[in-house]
């Protein structure tokens, strides 16, 4: 009876996780994700004032200051002229502002700002805002960073059971990559960017191993075999 060496790879069982299968299986691939809300760290506001045309910009980041909104608070990201609805005079001048404060100030600069908008000073005919709470680049990054090695570990652990499963011994990680996406779910802050789905995608190799095996009278003798 003849010695040879082969190669045997046993299918997978397929148990929440996809594993890569091109006419035999290369190994193991494991996806994990986990909702977490990330706690909002800004408030972002968006004003709209429409000015007499006799109205500077410096006169109107004045009378913004008394809502406590400092010029460096302010960003510009238009200033235009247009007429007013009977497409006569008086020319106006339309300004929107964008800004982002600490979430403590948030109820304190909208009040502030709405004190305004009741009672209009001089050159000034019409001041309209919105206000959102959101969590910033920093801050989603920061909640990826703590729930990234419990992902991994996650993403191990059930790659050894499928492994386990289908007769592989869990090699050695051959690719890793991470994302992060809102979640666009039901609950409560889902709509509002507060919850992120963090995700972790781990390629995992299989692990050759020395095995002997015995011979049947109609079974060869493997010398060598991945598990």
């Amino acid at each position: 009876m003849s010695l040879s060496v082969i190669c045997i790879r046993p299918l997978a069982v397929l148990l929440l996780t996809s594993v890569v299968l091109f006419g035999q299986l290369s190994g193991v691939n494991q996806n994990v994700s986990r909702n977490s809300t990330v706690q909002p760290d800004e408030a972002t506001f968006s004003v709209s004032v429409n000015t007499s045309s006799e109205t500077t910009l410096e006169t109107l980041l004045g009378i913004l200051q008394k809502a406590g909104i400092s010029a460096a608070d302010l960003v510009s990201q238009g200033i235009n002229s247009s007429y007013s609805y009977n497409q006569g005079p008086p020319v106006e001048n339309y300004y929107t502002f964008g800004f982002t404060v600490a979430p403590s100030r948030m109820q304190d600069v909208a009040g502030k700002l709405n004190e305004i908008r009741q009672n209009l000073p001089e050159g000034v005919a019409q001041l309209q805002f919105s206000a959102t709470l959101s969590a910033s680049q920093k801050a989603v990054n920061d909640a990826r960073l703590r729930l990234l090695p419990d992902l991994i570990a996650e993403a191990r652990q059930r790659a050894e059971v499928l492994a386990r499963l289908s007769g592989l011994n869990l090699g050695a990680i051959e690719s890793i990559s991470d994302f992060t996406n809102p979640y666009y779910g039901y609950g409560p802050y889902s709509s509002q960017g507060f919850v992120q789905t963090f995700s972790v995608s781990i390629s995992f190799g299989p692990q050759c191993t020395q095995a002997k095996h015995s011979a049947g009278p109609h079974v060869r003798q493997l010398s060598s075999v991945w598990l």
